[in-house]
């Protein structure tokens, strides 16, 4: 029969492919759902089919084309288009995921699951009212959705609602006990004196098993937060190393790769830098780069500049990244890269800059690019922040990075051989660069907070603005682990928190030794 698939009909033909399917025969069924793909376009069956099979199989690109051909050739089914969405959206592809959602609702305007998905596209867009308002639209017709109450907690934590950020992912972990992202986010969000029932409740699900690798050590992490809240430093540091052990599994780490990234920006910037003239700058803006080590506060330096009436905070950005490194992760350096690095780079930095003059990329990483950011931007403003190395190192190793951003510091070794490659690379920076580069150190501004935003204001040939010294009140969107501390103000608590874990973080202290201040 296989061999005279023309002389049958379409349905003959999808009904013999999901035989073949339900018995296991995958590559035959695929085979003919592309056959019926080719004789009919907008066949919805078939497409969805085949995006099924091939998105099971992990080849997302293959599965959003067989959407997409059919969508072109006129298919309009709900099922389809939630689905191309779907992969629209996690395929980072989010204007045309919105043209596709806002389809799909206008075949089922109270379909859900389009709606929560719409709420997250727009989330991902950083339109985090409209956002609210898709995932309030699901509660009113399902107010049983944890999922809902789940990703509407997210975005109220992201814009400083904690107290209504609390009451969502409550209601999300009473609707569903094993809720795991809405607990975890619970554990982060509030701050404990004692030990509570959400321990308790953390606490059997990691016990019952049946979780996850991403449930369990996002419960690892949060937990470890929240016993710290109680001054339960082992138990809290147990649960760290748990939760960095689960994701270390999942994320394997190249320490060569970096070391030839380093040595590779070491060679090709091996001249001064920060006197090259102005030229290739076609937006009235000034990049403002917030980098160093992640968890060395940045996130405070952006809350305090982006309180500022010329300066718009614009979080961290990925263009940079993106535009100079390679599939290997190895840096791209030549002048086809360097000229559309500046234009791409600058575009997408005047669209974050809500018609202000000083726009804010505080991705810490940028750190490893200071020589191409002078050379491409020499109107740049750079900001190094720094932070005692014992409490930068601990605080990426108390907290879970999504996506695999810091596959470094899952290990106690491994974070301090990477801080060690960032240590010596700042320093061939600064012996190139000079004062082109602004040292920030997060102690300096616990000691002496208004001198110290003087002197970087200064820097930037800003005049300080009280409303810079009072940033905990500006209301913005902060995204990062950081979110919750921006808005306290500066507690002395921050600094030196490594002592209350000097047993657990020997290893760590080993590596380091070469660097660390006498005084440790």
């Amino acid at each position: 029969m296989l061999n005279n698939l023309n002389a049958l009909p379409a349905e003959q033909i999808l009904h013999l492919a999901n035989q073949l399917k339900h018995a296991g025969k995958l590559q035959q069924a695929l085979r003919l759902y592309q056959n019926v793909q080719a004789r009919e376009p907008a066949n919805a069956e078939a497409a969805l089919q085949m995006a099924r099979m091939l998105h099971q199989a992990g080849n997302l690109p293959a599965a959003r084309a067989a959407l997409e051909h059919a969508f072109n050739h006129g298919a309009d089914a709900y099922p389809l288009l939630h689905m191309l969405a779907a992969l629209q959206h996690s395929m980072g592809d989010y204007k045309r995921a919105e043209k596709t959602i806002n389809q799909a609702l206008s075949e089922q305007p109270k379909a859900t699951d389009t709606l929560n998905l719409a709420g997250t596209n727009l989330v991902e867009q950083h339109r985090f009212e409209e956002a609210i308002g898709r995932f309030e639209q699901v509660i009113k017709l399902n107010p049983k959705s944890v999922d809902a109450h789940n990703n509407i907690a997210w975005v109220l934590r992201s814009i400083g609602d904690k107290n209504r950020a609390i009451e969502h992912f409550e209601k999300a972990i009473k609707l569903d006990p094993k809720a795991t992202e809405a607990l975890s986010g619970l554990l982060l969000l509030k701050k404990y004196q004692d030990k509570t029932s959400d321990f308790t409740k953390a606490e059997k699900l990691l016990a019952a098993g049946g979780l996850s690798d991403k449930q369990q050590l996002e419960l690892e992490f949060a937990l470890g937060k929240a016993y710290e809240d109680i001054q339960e430093y082992h138990l809290a540091f147990n649960h760290f190393k748990t939760g960095n052990r689960k994701w270390r599994e999942a994320t394997p780490y190249d320490y060569d790769n970096d070391v030839k990234l380093f040595d590779q920006l070491k060679s090709t910037f091996n001249k001064p830098l920060g006197k090259i003239k102005k030229t290739g700058i076609n937006k009235p803006i000034t990049p403002v780069f917030i980098l160093g080590m992640p968890r060395s506060s940045t996130s405070l330096v952006e809350q305090i500049l982006a309180s500022h009436s010329s300066i718009t905070g614009a979080g961290e950005l990925t263009y940079l990244g993106e535009l100079l490194l390679d599939s290997r992760g190895l840096l791209k350096w030549n002048p086809e890269t360097q000229q559309k690095a500046v234009h791409s780079y600058l575009n997408e930095l005047f669209n974050h800059s809500e018609q202000r003059p000083f726009v804010c990329d505080k991705m810490p990483q940028n750190f490893r690019f200071i020589g191409a950011i002078l050379e491409l931007f020499p109107n740049a403003k750079i900001i190094h922040c720094k932070r005692h190395p014992l409490d930068t190192c601990l605080s990426l190793y108390k907290h879970h990075f999504p996506a695999s951003n810091h596959p470094y510091a899952y290990d106690l070794e491994s974070l301090g051989r990477y801080y060690l490659l960032y240590d010596e690379l700042m320093q061939h920076w600064s012996k190139l660069a000079g004062d082109a580069i602004y040292h920030l150190s997060y102690e300096a501004l616990l000691g002496d907070f208004e001198g110290e935003l003087k002197k970087l204001f200064n820097y930037l040939e800003l005049e300080l603005e009280p409303s810079c010294l009072n940033f905990h009140e500006t209301k913005r969107v902060v995204r990062t682990a950081s979110s919750e501390q921006v808005r306290q103000g500066l507690y002395q608590s921050g600094a030196a928190q490594w002592k209350h874990y000097e047993e657990e973080l020997s290893p760590l202290i080993d590596v380091l030794k070469p660097i660390l201040p006498e005084t440790d």
